[in-house]
C-alpha cells in the first residue's frame, strides 16, 4: 500500500515536471497573432476577461481600435452618454490607463480626464508603475472626444504622448499642465496646431516651456478664453504680450508667481480690451507706474490683486483726461502693504459700477478711508468683504444713508470692527441676506440687538454665520429667532449658546430653517435635540460636534424622528 502510494507520488510528480517543461505556445505567439485572434471576441465581457489574463494581453489589446474588431454586436449599444474620469496617486500609471481604452468605450464617451501623479519624494509611494507617454498615446487613440485633459506631476509624459494627444483629440478644449518638465515647447507647438476649438490652458511649474509654445497659441488657438500662468520662469513678457494683443476671445488672465514687467499690464489697459478678468498674484517687477496702466481697460469687470510688490496709493490715482476703471464691478485687494485709504477712494471714485469689494490683511486702511471708499460706491454695492483687517476707530464714521442693493457682508477676524460700525451697517443695508461674522471678538450681544433693530421688525437675511463670535449669547439668538423667519442656513459654532436659547428657536424662529451649526456650544445639553425635533419638517443638516452636553443617546432619538436630516455629532 505504501509502495502504491509512493508510485502515485512518483508520477504526480513526473507529470508536474512534465507540464511546467512545456512552452506556453499562446505567449510565444507574435503579437499580429494575438490580435488576428482577438478580433473575434464578440463581447466587452470576454475582452476584459482576456486583458486580466496578462499585461501582455492587456496592451495589445488596449493599442486595438474600435475598427480592428470583426464583432458589431457592441456598436448598436454602446453608450452615448458623457462621463469623466480622475486617476490619482497610484492609480496614474500605463497599466490603469490601458484598462481604461479597453473598458470605457463602452461605458460612454469619455469627454474629461484629470490624472494626477505622486511625487517622487513622496514616501508612501512605491513609483513602481508610472504614466508615461505610452499610457497617454493608448487612451488618446481611443478617446477621440476628449475635451478637457489635466496632467499633474506626470514628470516621465515627454513630447511623444503630447504628439499623440494633439493627433487624436483634435476637439479638445481645456487643457490643463502641471510639472511636467519632459515637455517642452515642441510638445505644446503640436497642441496648438492641432486643436483649434482649445479655450482653456492652464500652465503651471512647466520648467521647459518658453516663449516659442506662447507664441504657436496666440497665433493658432483663436477660441481661447481663459489663460492661466503660474511659475513657468522661460516664459518672458513679449510671449505674454503676444497672447494679449491676438486672442480677440481671451477673457481671464492669471499670473501667478511670476516675474513681469510693466510692459504686460501696458498690453491689458490699452491693447487687451476683450479681457474681462484679471488675477495678479505674487507678481514681482511691476512699479506702480505699471498697475496704472489696468484702469485704462473699461471692459475690465474682476479685478484681483494679492501680494502684489509694487502696487501702491498712485496706481489708483485718477487720469484728468480720461476716465479709470469704468467697467469694473468686483475688486478683491489682499495683502497690499502699502495700499492705504488714499488709494482705496480714489479707485471707488473711479470704478462707479462696482458692485463687490473684497480687502483682507490691509494694515494700514482706517475706518474713515473704508467709510469714505463705500461711500463712493454706495448706489451699486451689493457685497462687502472684510478679511483680517484691524480698522481702527471703526465705529467713529457713519455709513452713508442707504445702500438700495446690498445683500451680502462678511466680517472675519477684524478685530477693529465693533459693535457700532454693525449697529451702522443695520442703518444702511436695509435689504442684506446674508451676514457672516466669523470669529469676531469685538462683536457682543449689543451689535447683533441693534443690527437687527435697524433692519426692522421683519428682516430678508437669509443665512447668518455667527460663527466663532464667543461674545454671542441667547439674548442675540432670541432677537434671531423674532426677526429672522426667511432663515434657512443659521451657524452658531463656538458661541454662548444654552438650551434655552435654543428652544427659543425652535419654537419662536423661522419655521423652515434647514442648515443649523451647534458644533462647540459646550452649554447645550439633551433638551436642545429635544427642541429641535419640532424643526425635523424642514431640518436637513445639524451639526452637534464638540458639544460634550449632548450624549450619543439623545442624537440617536433625534435620527429616528429627523430620520431624513444629516446630523453630525
Amino acid at each position: 500500500m505504501a509502495c502504491g502510494n509512493r508510485e502515485k507520488r512518483v508520477r504526480c510528480g513526473t507529470v508536474e515536471e512534465s507540464n511546467a517543461r512545456e512552452p506556453d505556445f499562446i505567449d510565444q505567439l507574435p503579437e499580429e497573432c494575438l490580435v488576428l485572434i482577438f478580433r473575434f471576441l464578440p463581447l466587452i465581457r470576454d475582452r476584459c476577461s482576456c486583458a486580466a489574463v496578462s499585461k501582455k494581453w492587456l496592451h495589445v489589446q488596449a493599442r486595438m481600435r474600435r475598427s480592428d474588431w470583426r464583432s458589431e454586436q457592441d456598436e448598436a449599444c454602446s453608450p452615448s452618454k458623457e462621463i469623466s474620469r480622475c486617476l490619482d496617486m497610484e492609480e496614474a500609471n500605463d497599466t490603469r490607463l490601458a484598462a481604461m481604452a479597453i473598458g470605457i468605450p463602452y461605458q460612454g464617451v469619455l469627454t474629461e480626464l484629470a490624472i494626477s501623479a505622486s511625487l517622487p519624494s513622496l514616501p508612501f509611494s512605491s513609483r513602481g508603475d508610472q504614466m508615461t507617454d505610452y499610457g497617454l498615446s493608448i487612451i488618446s487613440q481611443v478617446c477621440l472626444n476628449l475635451r478637457s485633459l489635466t496632467l499633474w506631476n506626470c514628470t516621465k509624459v515627454g513630447n511623444k504622448g503630447i504628439a499623440s494627444l494633439a493627433n487624436c483629440c483634435t476637439s479638445l478644449e481645456k487643457f490643463s499642465l502641471s510639472n511636467s518638465p519632459s515637455i517642452t515647447d515642441d510638445g505644446l507647438l503640436l497642441i496648438a496646431k492641432g486643436c483649434p476649438d482649445l479655450s482653456s490652458l492652464i500652465l503651471n511649474s512647466c520648467w521647459s516651456i518658453g516663449n516659442r509654445s506662447l507664441d504657436a497659441f496666440a497665433k493658432h488657438s483663436n477660441k481661447l478664453k481663459l489663460f492661466i500662468l503660474e511659475r513657468c520662469p522661460v516664459v518672458k513678457d513679449s510671449a505674454i504680450i503676444s497672447m494679449l494683443t491676438n486672442l480677440q476671445e481671451l477673457r481671464m488672465l492669471k499670473i501667478r508667481s511670476m516675474e513681469i514687467r510693466d510692459a504686460v499690464l501696458e498690453a491689458v489697459g490699452r491693447h487687451a480690451k476683450q479681457v474681462r478678468t484679471l488675477y495678479l498674484e505674487k507678481v514681482w517687477g511691476i512699479t506702480e507706474e505699471g498697475y496704472h496702466w489696468i484702469g485704462f481697460n473699461e471692459n475690465l469687470q474682476s479685478l484681483s490683486l494679492n501680494c502684489c510688490i509694487g502696487l501702491t496709493d498712485k496706481s489708483f490715482r485718477r487720469t484728468a483726461d480720461r476716465n479709470m476703471y469704468l467697467g469694473l464691478k468686483k475688486i478683491a485687494i489682499k495683502n497690499c502693504r502699502s495700499l492705504t485709504d488714499d488709494g482705496l477712494v480714489e479707485l471707488t471714485r473711479s470704478a462707479k459700477s462696482l458692485k463687490s469689494i473684497t480687502l483682507e490683511k490691509l494694515d494700514r486702511i482706517t475706518s474713515s478711508g473704508l467709510v469714505e471708499a463705500l461711500s463712493n460706491c454706495s448706489r451699486t454695492l451689493k457685497e462687502l468683504s472684510l478679511l483680517k483687517c484691524n480698522l481702527i476707530q471703526s465705529d467713529a464714521h457713519p455709513l452713508p444713508r442707504h445702500f438700495p442693493l446690498f445683500k451680502a457682508v462678511t466680517l472675519n477676524q477684524c478685530h477693529g470692527v465693533g459693535d457700532g460700525f454693525l449697529v451702522r451697517m443695520g442703518w444702511a443695508c436695509k435689504k442684506v441676506e446674508e451676514i457672516r461674522l466669523v470669529c469676531m471678538d469685538s462683536i457682543t450681544d449689543s451689535g447683533i440687538l441693534g443690527f437687527l433693530y435697524q433692519l426692522g421688525s421683519r428682516t430678508n437675511i437669509t443665512k447668518l454665520d455667527l460663527s466663532g463670535c464667543r461674545l454671542v449669547t441667547d439674548r442675540s439668538l432670541r432677537a434671531i429667532a423674532q426677526r429672522c423667519q426667511e432663515l434657512e442656513e443659521l451657524d452658531l459654532s463656538g458661541c454662548r449658546i444654552s438650551d434655552q436659547g435654543v428652544e427659543c428657536l425652535a419654537s419662536e424662529g423661522p419655521s423652515w430653517l434647514q442648515a443649523l451649526s451647534l458644533a462647540g456650544c459646550a452649554e447645550i445639553t439633551d433638551k436642545s435635540l429635544e427642541a429641535l425635533q419640532t424643526l425635523c419638517v424642514s431640518l436637513e443638516s445639524l451639526n452637534v460636534t464638540r458639544c460634550p452636553g449632548i450624549s450619543q443617546e439623545a442624537i440617536s432619538s433625534f435620527k429616528e424622528v429627523c430620520f431624513f436630516c444629516d446630523v453630525r455629532g
